[in-house]
C-alpha cells in the first residue's frame, strides 16, 4: 500500500478519458503551476493516462535496460483495464471515477479527479453515484463535460450554448472527415460536431483530438474567459441531473482550482437575489435608468462593503460606478441605486455586474 510521507507536498490526480486532448491539455496546466509557483505550499498534479506529450519529452531508454511497452490506445481511449479496478467498475466512464478513488485509498493523494465527458457512455448516472461515495473521508470529484471536452475549449471563444451532437463527425468507416475544412462532402461544418464548429470558425483551424499539441498554451490568455463563459452555460440549467445535459460543463472549476483563480462568477436577473449563509443580494428594477441593490448582512458581526459595477453591452464597458466603502451592521441591509442605460432592452447583451470584494463576481443580465 502507498503512503505519502508528511514532507510530500500536495498531490492531486487528474484521470482522464481521452488519451490526448485531456491529458496533454493538464499537462499545460501543471506546467504553467509550477513555472508560475502557484501554489506556494507546493504541488504535484499526476495525470493518468500519461501525457502523449510527456512521452515526446521523455530521453530514449538506455541500451542497457529494456524499454518499457507502451499502453495501446484505441480513438484516444486506452483498450487495456486500470489495474486493481474491480470488473464490475470497468465500463465506461464508471472506471474513470473507480481509478481516481482508488488514489485516494492507498493515501497516496491528496485529491482525485476524474475528467470524462458524456459522449454515448451508458453508465453516467452510475459514475456520479459512486464519486458520491466517500473515500477516506474524501470524495473523487468529476470535470465533467457534454457533449465533449471541447465545449470546454470552445467557450475559449465564446459563449454558447449550442446542443452538438457529437465532437467529430465521421464517415461510415469511422474515420474523422474533419468538418469546418470543406473536404468532405459530408462536411457539416460545425451544424454536429464541436470541432467542426471551431474549424469553421477560425478558432483552431488545424485542431485535431488525435494531434499531440500543447492546448492550454494555444488557449492559455482566454483561459478567464472560459471560466466565466462556462458559469453562464450553467446558468441556464438547474434542478436536473448535469450528465442529462448538453450542452454542459464544469471542467473550469477544477482548471481554476489548480492555476489558482480567484473570480467566481453567479450570472442573475433582474427583480431575482442571491444568497448565502453570510450575506442576502436582491437586484429590483426601479425604472429603464435605475436598478435598486440591496445588501443585507445575515452574520451576528459587522461586515465591510465596498463593492464595484459595471454596466457591460457585448463585453464593452459603458459605465464604471465605485461604491462608497461602509460597513453593514448585524442583521441590517444597506441599498444602492444602480444607474443603467435607458435603452438597455435595445443594447445586445446588456450585463450590470457587481465584483465583490473576495473576487464573487454577481452578472446581472438585463437584455
Amino acid at each position: 500500500m502507498s503512503r505519502r510521507k508528511a514532507t510530500q507536498r500536495y498531490s492531486v490526480l487528474i484521470v482522464c478519458e481521452g488519451g490526448h486532448t485531456e491529458p496533454n491539455y493538464f499537462k499545460g496546466i501543471r506546467e504553467e503551476v509550477i513555472a508560475q509557483g502557484l501554489w506556494t505550499e507546493g504541488i504535484e498534479i499526476t495525470i493518468r493516462p500519461k501525457p502523449p506529450l510527456d512521452e515526446e519529452d521523455t530521453p530514449a531508454p538506455s541500451r542497457h535496460k529494456k524499454a518499457r511497452a507502451r499502453r495501446q490506445l484505441k480513438a484516444g481511449i486506452e483498450t487495456v483495464p486500470v489495474p486493481d479496478v474491480e470488473e464490475e467498475y470497468k465500463a465506461y466512464p464508471t472506471r474513470f471515477v473507480r481509478e481516481a478513488q482508488k488514489g485516494l485509498e492507498d493515501g497516496a493523494f491528496d485529491e482525485a479527479w476524474a475528467v470524462f465527458d458524456k459522449d454515448y457512455h451508458p453508465r453516467h448516472a452510475e459514475a456520479f453515484q459512486l464519486a458520491a461515495m466517500p473515500v477516506n473521508g474524501k470524495y473523487a470529484q468529476i470535470a465533467f463535460s457534454s457533449i465533449s471536452f471541447e465545449h470546454w475549449v470552445l467557450l475559449h471563444f465564446e459563449k454558447n450554448a449550442a446542443a452538438f451532437l457529437k465532437s467529430e463527425c465521421k464517415n461510415p468507416s469511422k474515420a474523422v472527415i474533419h468538418c469546418g475544412t470543406g473536404g468532405h462532402s459530408e462536411d457539416c461544418y460545425g451544424a454536429k460536431c464541436v470541432a467542426g464548429y471551431m474549424r469553421a470558425c477560425g478558432y483552431l483551424p488545424d485542431y485535431s483530438k488525435q494531434a499531440n499539441i500543447d492546448l492550454f498554451s494555444a488557449l492559455k490568455i482566454s483561459t478567464h474567459q472560459a471560466v466565466e463563459n462556462a458559469s453562464w452555460l450553467r446558468s441556464k440549467v438547474s434542478g436536473v441531473p448535469v450528465f442529462t445535459l448538453n450542452p454542459y460543463t464544469d471542467v473550469d472549476i477544477l482548471v481554476a482550482r489548480l492555476l489558482k483563480l480567484e473570480n467566481q462568477y453567479l450570472w442573475l436577473k433582474p427583480n431575482t437575489f442571491w444568497a448565502n449563509e453570510d450575506i442576502h443580494i436582491a437586484f429590483g428594477e426601479i425604472s429603464d435608468s435605475q436598478m435598486q441593490m440591496t445588501v443585507s448582512n445575515k452574520k451576528d458581526v459587522a461586515i465591510a462593503f465596498h463593492k464595484a459595477i459595471e454596466v457591460l453591452s457585448n463585453g464593452e464597458v459603458l459605465d464604471q460606478q465605485s461604491l462608497r466603502t461602509g460597513i453593514i451592521a448585524p442583521r441590517e441591509s444597506y441599498s444602492v441605486l444602480v444607474q443603467i442605460p435607458p435603452d438597455h432592452g435595445r443594447l445586445p447583451n446588456c450585463e450590470v455586474r457587481i465584483v465583490l470584494d473576495d473576487g464573487f463576481v454577481l452578472v446581472v443580465e438585463m437584455s
